[in-house]
């Protein structure tokens, strides 16, 4: 049996401030930030503008267990009606 582990890619709030309508990139540094001594179980899920890299990690990741790729410009704000967390999932 393996341990749980968790990939995190996206902050909707930072210590109660509601941080949707900030850009990707400001969330995502935010979020490495809090990450920055957690347990290795906790990680910032990798990220990339390339597109080769990420059709390489959509064929991959099926060997990791993680179950797609979430596609969102760095400078994005999450809004509300706007799928599951702002993004668009994209499933193997």
């Amino acid at each position: 049996m393996r341990p749980a582990s968790m990939m995190l890619f996206d902050l909707l709030a930072d210590t109660g401030e509601d941080v949707t309508g900030r850009p990707l990139r400001e969330r995502r540094a935010r979020l490495a930030r809090l990450l920055a001594g957690a347990p290795a179980a906790l990680a910032l899920c990798p990220q990339t503008a390339d597109v080769d890299v990420a059709r390489l990690w959509f064929d991959e990741f099926g060997v990791t267990g993680a179950e797609g790729l979430v596609v969102d410009p760095e400078s994005s704000p999450t809004p509300p009606t706007a799928g599951r967390h702002g993004s668009q999932p994209r499933r193997g």
